[in-house]
C-alpha cells in the first residue's frame, strides 16, 4: 500500500460488498486486515453493502459527498 505521506489528507471510502452472503467479512474485518487503523492521515469510511439488493451503495456515497464538500 502507499505510505502515509502520499496518502496524506486523502479520503477513502471503501465499499464491504456482498454482505449478503453468509460467509462475508464483517466491517471490522476489512478494517483489521487492512490495517485502516493506522492510518491517521487518512480520512477513510467503511460502508458494508449489498450491490444486487441495493443496499448501502448510497450511504457510501452520502459520505464521500460531505467530506469533499
Amino acid at each position: 500500500m502507499l505510505s502515509e505521506d502520499d496518502l496524506r489528507n486523502t479520503k477513502l471510502l471503501l465499499y464491504v460488498n456482498k454482505v449478503d452472503l453468509p460467509n462475508a467479512m464483517t466491517s471490522i474485518e476489512v478494517m483489521d486486515k487492512m490495517n485502516l487503523a493506522n492510518l491517521c492521515q487518512v480520512h477513510w469510511f467503511i460502508q458494508a453493502c449489498s450491490a444486487v439488493h441495493n443496499v448501502g451503495l448510497c450511504e457510501g456515497l452520502d459520505w464521500l459527498r460531505k467530506v469533499l464538500a
